[in-house]
């Protein structure tokens, strides 16, 4: 059960209710679970359902004052300067209350100003229209289907769709978005009218006008690079230290001992790092094989810091079916080759419910991961000519495999679609520093979508935290240059200044090298992983083909689901992944696969489409009205019944 909000607007008696109750049954909930927090009135019914924590920030909830009425979940972090009524009741009741009145007094821009993860819908009785939000990031995904005066929304796009009961059209744009890009553009989902709430934005509905479309959803905060605020970089390390320490001192507390995923790389080790000078020591675990850098020097870097690691391991046997729910988890818009070690971290975290789980891997964002090389940006080019933005933007595969992969006539729009969109981005960027730009572009894009979707289905049995995402630290980002960004470069020297002892453990980059610089240290590291990759090519012959890290991994998922569910079925004869794709190329990218499988990851890309549609056909239909059925004739909103 993820976190998540339903709402249900229907003019009609009795219809919200219902349509309410069979959403909570499809997710195997009732209204009186002890995470389900739900409301009622005249034309409306929602339910909020919390994280699964019980922490003092984790919470849902359904607020009224004074005709407002506020239906919230999430994990929230509210600022000081809003604690001026002392809270009364549980604090999650104060925090439903604080929102409420912040709304109330100073709109939906006020949002901005909270961190954490949260969605809500708000009833605001002056404008009569309901206004639906979510977090800067948006990471906890909402979708929304809005047809005459009716609105459903759901923290799954296929319950949206099956609760609005609407005809099944799927969308080939969205199709189209996914095998090229890995995720959609704009609002899309692979389901025609249903819409993705974007991060940071706020949707405006109002019963009296009916039907909503994508244009009265409007941003309430935007990420935006501002002059610098720093003369060193010295400066700048220093003040990241300071933004990301204050940031975990929050997340890190926690009723339970708080769980961290430890790589080999820069993101988690900062955290562990960080976690170490608090004293707090999380409970450290790493997904992979034993020859993995991430466990390799994960393992090292808990021992480091004093605390218990575990090894999560790639088991074949689970892979199949855990996949499979992951994808429709996903809704189909994170391509399987990026669900990794999902599968496996979801039976793991299921054997520790309620735990806090600390995530790193938006840290390695802010840190600079997506700053191009000055060689790389715009010079008498468009932006979509650049190499950063294939690298970044084009997830799918290469530009040239898409366009032969796809129909020729969506090939032909979605292209053109995709350069548009960088194109856009790029000259709407509020800054005029080309790697700002080219920055901008990648983290108001990609990172919208497969960076939310992969942390949200950890969400399940743990609240998931991610202390870069606070306003503080995405201000750092904000105020510091890229060009000292890039590359991690000042995360690199902090660990050098602040956290010595870290840096000397290898850095999971594919060379065996340190933070350090110690040249000793380094010679030393190098030799000592040259021996154990020749140990490793002896002992698993597959890495010689395969590699050791990513390419290993996309080959592994591939060979595994193929052997076991034969790769969601794209080569059936009445594979639904056909009407999109030219049999001739899939057939072709399959005889180079089954000779490469490194190459996997635009077949696994189809193969989740695939699932996600055959999934989609066989959900059981729900009629929904008819337009004459459905008139909009809200004047005000009822006072609501809220149960607990």
């Amino acid at each position: 059960m993820y976190p998540g909000l339903m709402l249900v607007c229907d003019p009609r008696p009795g219809a919200a209710d219902a349509d309410l109750a069979f959403m909570l049954e499809q997710c195997g909930l009732s209204p009186d679970h002890r995470r389900v927090r739900s409301g009622r009135g005249e034309r409306w019914a929602g339910a909020a359902i919390a994280p699964a924590a019980n922490e003092p920030s984790c919470g849902a909830g359904v607020c009224h004052e004074h005709g407002h009425t506020l239906i919230w979940a999430g994990d929230v972090f509210l600022p000081d300067a809003w604690a001026a009524r002392p809270p009364a009741g549980p604090p999650q009741r104060a925090i439903g209350g604080a929102i409420l009145r912040r709304l109330t007094s100073h709109g939906v821009e006020s949002l901005a100003d909270i961190d954490g993860v949260f969605c809500g819908a708000w009833y605001d009785p002056a404008r009569r229209c309901w206004t639906l939000f979510n977090d800067r990031l948006g990471q906890l995904p909402t979708f929304w289907a809005a047809e005459q005066g009716r609105l459903v929304v759901a923290p799954k796009a296929w319950l949206a769709w099956q609760a609005s009961g609407l005809p099944l059209a799927i969308d080939e744009d969205g199709v189209t978005d996914v095998i090229r890009a890995m995720n959609t553009t704009e609002d899309r989902t692979l389901i025609r009218q249903v819409h993705w709430l974007i991060g940071g934005h706020a949707l405006r509905w109002r019963p009296s006008e009916g039907a909503t479309s994508r244009r009265d959803c409007r941003p309430y905060w935007e990420f935006r690079h501002r002059s610098p605020a720093y003369a060193t970089p010295a400066e700048a390390v220093d003040a990241y230290v300071e933004v990301l320490t204050e940031a975990l001192r929050r997340h890190a507390s926690s009723i339970k001992p708080p769980m961290l995923g430890i790589s080999g790389g820069m993101d988690s080790r900062m955290i562990l790092a960080i976690c170490s000078t608090l004293s707090v020591e999380p409970a450290c675990f790493t997904t992979g094989w034993p020859f993995s850098e991430d466990v390799r020097f994960g393992r090292q870097l808990a021992r480091l810091a004093g605390a218990a690691h575990v090894v999560v391991p790639m088991e074949a046997a689970a892979l199949a079916g855990q996949l499979q729910r992951l994808i429709i988890d996903s809704d189909g818009l994170h391509g399987a080759r990026h669900l990794g070690g999902g599968f496996a971290l979801q039976a793991f975290l299921a054997g520790h419910p309620g735990a806090v789980l600390l995530e790193g891997h938006l840290h390695g964002i802010v840190g600079g991961a997506y700053v191009p090389s000055d060689g790389d940006i715009p010079d008498g080019r468009s932006p979509h000519d650049c190499y950063w933005a294939a690298k970044y933007c084009h997830g799918g595969g290469s530009i040239a495999l898409i366009n032969e992969l796809c129909r020729s006539d969506l090939a032909h729009r979605s292209l053109e679609r995709w350069q548009a969109l960088i194109d856009d981005r790029f000259a709407r960027a509020p800054t005029s520093d080309p790697l700002e730009q080219a920055e901008y572009v990648v983290f108001t894009g990609r990172s919208g979508r497969n960076d939310v979707l992969g942390p949200m289905l950890l969400r399940r049995d743990v609240a998931l935290r991610s202390p870069a995402t606070d306003r503080a630290v995405l201000d750092w980002m904000a105020a510091t240059p890229a060009s000292w960004r890039r590359g991690k470069q000042l995360v690199a020297e902090a660990f050098r200044r602040y956290f010595p002892r870290f840096a000397r453990v290898p850095r999971a980059n594919h060379s065996g090298f340190p933070i350090a610089e110690d040249r000793l240290l380094r010679e030393y590291c190098w030799q000592r992983d040259k021996f154990h990759r020749w140990w490793t090519h002896c002992r698993y012959p597959k890495t010689r083909a395969w590699g050791m890290a990513g390419e290993f991994l996309t080959a592994w998922l591939f060979e595994t689901w193929r052997q076991t569910s034969g790769a969601g079925g794209i080569r059936e004869a009445d594979a639904r992944i056909l009407e999109w794709v030219r049999p001739e190329a899939l057939n072709r990218l399959w005889s180079v696969v089954e000779r490469d499988p490194r190459q996997a990851g635009p077949l696994l890309t189809l193969a989740t489409i695939e699932t996600m549609v055959r999934y989609l056909e066989r959900l059981p239909g729900r009629s929904g009205p008819s337009s004459h059925q459905v008139q909009a004739t809200v004047e005000r909103e009822p006072e609501p019944v809220v149960a607990s």
